[in-house]
C-alpha cells in the first residue's frame, strides 16, 4: 500500500505520478468531494450550499490500455475544483418579474 494523498484546490493543474515500479496488476483508488455549493441570501430568501458530490474510482496498473490500465510512470493530471460561490443581494423590491411570452 503506498498511502495516501489529499490535493485541494489551488486554480491550477496539479500531477500525479505512478510510481515506476508498481506493480502491474496493483491498483490506485480515488476517492474523490466535489466541492459544495455556495450559499444564496436575497431579501428574506436564504439557502445554504449543497455538499459535494462523493464518488470513488479504481484504476489498474498495466499495459493494456485499452482495457482502461495505466503504465507504471504515468503522469495523472488531476483537476480539483473549488466551493461554489456565495451570491448575496441585499435589496428588496416590490413588484414582480419574469418573462411573458
Amino acid at each position: 500500500m503506498w498511502g495516501q494523498e489529499v490535493y485541494n484546490y489551488t486554480g491550477s493543474i496539479q500531477t500525479y505520478t505512478v510510481s515506476a515500479d508498481a506493480e502491474e496488476g496493483s491498483q490506485l483508488t480515488f476517492l474523490v468531494r466535489g466541492g459544495d455549493g455556495g450559499r444564496a441570501e436575497v431579501c428574506d430568501c436564504k439557502a445554504g450550499g449543497g455538499n459535494g458530490a462523493i464518488t470513488e474510482a479504481t484504476i489498474t496498473i498495466g499495459s493494456n490500455t485499452s482495457a482502461g490500465q495505466i503504465p507504471a510512470g504515468t503522469e495523472l493530471r488531476l483537476i480539483v475544483g473549488g466551493k461554489g460561490t456565495d451570491e448575496i443581494r441585499s435589496g428588496c423590491f416590490a413588484g414582480s418579474t419574469g418573462s411573458g411570452g
